[in-house]
C-alpha cells in the first residue's frame, strides 16, 4: 500500500476529480474554497462518489452526514449554486479524506466501506468526524497515513 511522492503529490488532483473540478493543486483548491467558487454541483459530485450510486437513500444518507437536509436539498434543485464558504470547506475535506482514502485502499469500495463505517481506533466514522472539524480530518488523515505505512494502529 505504500505510495512515493509522486502518488502524494497527485492527493490534490483526485480532490479536484472526484468533485467534479479542474482543480489541480491544494493552492487552487484553496482558492475555490476562499472564494466562494464551489457549485453545490461538487457537493452531489462527492456524495455519488462516497455512496457509489447516482441516486436514492443511500446517497440522502451520506449527504446528510455532511451537510444539512435544506443544504442538500437546494443544492439538488440548483447545482449551479454557489456553496457557502463553511459548507465548500466541509465538501473539501470530505474529498480530501475520500482521495486518501483510495489511495491508501486502492479500491473504490473498500475506501468507501472505511470512510462510512465507525472504525474503533478513532471512536467514530471519517465521514462524520471529517464533516465535522478539521481536527477530526487530521486524526482521520494520520490514521491512514500509518494504515498505509503498514502501522497497525
Amino acid at each position: 500500500m505504500s505510495h512515493d511522492t509522486a502518488d502524494l503529490m497527485s492527493l490534490e488532483y483526485d480532490v479536484g476529480e472526484i468533485l467534479g473540478l479542474g482543480a489541480r493543486t491544494e493552492a487552487e483548491m484553496e482558492e475555490n474554497v476562499r472564494t466562494g467558487a464551489l457549485p453545490a454541483s461538487t457537493l452531489i459530485e462527492l456524495v455519488r462518489h462516497l455512496a457509489g450510486a447516482t441516486r436514492g437513500p443511500t446517497t440522502t444518507g451520506i449527504a446528510e452526514r455532511i451537510v444539512s437536509r435544506a443544504t442538500w436539498s437546494r443544492a439538488l434543485r440548483n447545482p449551479k449554486a454557489k456553496l457557502s464558504q463553511a459548507v465548500a470547506d466541509r465538501v473539501e475535506r470530505v474529498g480530501q479524506l475520500a482521495a486518501h482514502a483510495g489511495a491508501v485502499w486502492g479500491d473504490p469500495e473498500d475506501a468507501r466501506q472505511f470512510i462510512t463505517s465507525t472504525q474503533t481506533t478513532l471512536g467514530g466514522a471519517p465521514l462524520d468526524m471529517a464533516a465535522d472539524s478539521t481536527v477530526g480530518a487530521r486524526r482521520v488523515e494520520a490514521l491512514l497515513a500509518r494504515i498505509d505505512h503498514g502501522i497497525v494502529a
